[in-house]
């Protein structure tokens, strides 16, 4: 997973504690006691949804019939997400230094079984149409038009388009690399093991909106290539030699990443031991081509979004001050001659001052119900 820049904020506290002494509207000196870097005792929480009913699994840990799951896992892991009739997902997940991630899943419907002497025969088409091609927008069919013979495993033809949770690149290594080769899409071909090495069968597949750009097919176990990768505008089609999982792999440069520090400063009565904030996460694209967006989700999570939060911490009368900086990077990317960005609202750093208007200063014990996200 993605550290500082996907599916969550991330949120980095330290401790520190420094005295210094203030003129009060009295003009008197009066102790000021000021708590910097916030350590924060957060239990992780991770919300995972799903756009249908399903059930999610972390560990021995389990939630049904449900489209929204939270859990308070270990730093690491991963989160299952199935239901009948449906694709599944797992997502690994690591916190890192943060206490909030976020997710969204989508469950494909998977595309619809047809007897093998019929498909071979062409007496009835293989394709995803119904329920898969109106919830993936792609429209993907087989064609065995050249007397094809399946030599591997045998059983009914299915096809059904798949949107991958797998990531082969993390963001820290595509700015290293300046390089994105990443599945976009996939197309479940059944039975497993169906061999047709001597007459590959060809696959079609329409992507809206993927026109333009630098797309590839690779065998997702290993990386081998088809038979045959052919384009015509919006329209794949793809020589496969046997069943399987087949990416559509998108290919892009990273063109610049530009970074910036927003802040916001909250003060407040320091006696109610609270002070509330708004926090973003996520990301914030231009792009409306949507296998483009679906890919930027699985780098960089869900869409921008605010969540409020509370930093508390023990009463006492005077003046808290709390610093929330956020550091906000946005990606430029070019694959041929298309441009795309994406905004990410990434790593949180927060601090609390608290001046006691008191003689006796004591210390101020600190600690926040607070967030980070993730995606």
């Amino acid at each position: 997973m993605n550290k500082l820049f996907t599916r969550g904020l991330i949120l980095v506290f330290g401790l520190g504690v420094a005295a210094t002494f203030t003129a009060c509207h009295t003009g008197e000196d009066v102790p000021t006691v000021v708590v910097d870097n916030v350590v924060i005792e957060n239990a992780r929480t991770l919300v995972v949804r799903s756009n249908v009913p399903a059930t999610f699994t972390v560990g021995a840990q389990t939630q049904a019939n449900t489209t929204e799951a939270t859990f308070n896992p270990g730093v690491t892991g991963t989160v299952t997400v199935s239901a009948t009739g449906r694709t599944s997902k797992t997502i690994a997940f690591d916190f890192a230094d943060g206490s909030y991630l976020e997710y969204e899943v989508e469950l494909e419907s998977v595309g619809t079984e047809v007897d093998q002497t019929e498909a071979e025969a062409g007496t009835t088409t293989v394709d995803n149409s119904g329920a898969n091609e109106e919830e993936t927008g792609v429209a993907a069919s087989m064609n065995f038009d050249n007397n094809q013979t399946n030599t591997g495993t045998l059983g009914k033809y299915s096809i059904t388009v798949v949107t991958p949770t797998d990531i082969n690149s993390a963001i820290e290594k595509i700015e290293q690399t300046k390089k994105v080769e990443e599945p976009v899409l996939a197309l479940d071909c059944k039975p497993n093991g169906a061999n047709f090495a001597s007459n590959p069968i060809k696959v079609n597949a329409k992507v809206p909106g993927s026109d333009g750009y630098n797309l590839a097919c690779a065998f997702k176990n290993n990386g081998d290539t088809p038979a045959s990768f052919e384009r015509n505008g919006d329209n794949l089609t793809i020589g496969i030699q046997h069943f399987s999982i087949w990416n559509i792999v998108l290919k892009a440069d990273l063109v610049s990443v530009d970074t910036k520090t927003v802040d916001q400063v909250i003060t407040g009565d320091a006696s109610k031991g609270s002070l509330s904030y708004q926090s973003d996460y996520g990301f914030s694209t231009d792009t409306q081509d949507a296998f483009i967006v679906k890919y930027l989700k699985k780098i960089f999570g869900v869409t921008k979004r605010s969540k409020a939060f509370n930093a508390t911490f023990d009463p006492v009368d005077g003046t808290a001050t709390l610093k929330v900086s956020q550091e906000v990077k946005t990606y430029k990317f070019k694959s041929n001659d298309k441009e795309f960005s994406a905004t990410v609202y990434g790593k949180i750093t927060r601090s609390l001052s608290v001046e006691v208007v008191e003689e006796e200063a004591e210390d101020v014990k600190t600690h926040d119900g607070g967030t980070t996200s993730k995606h």
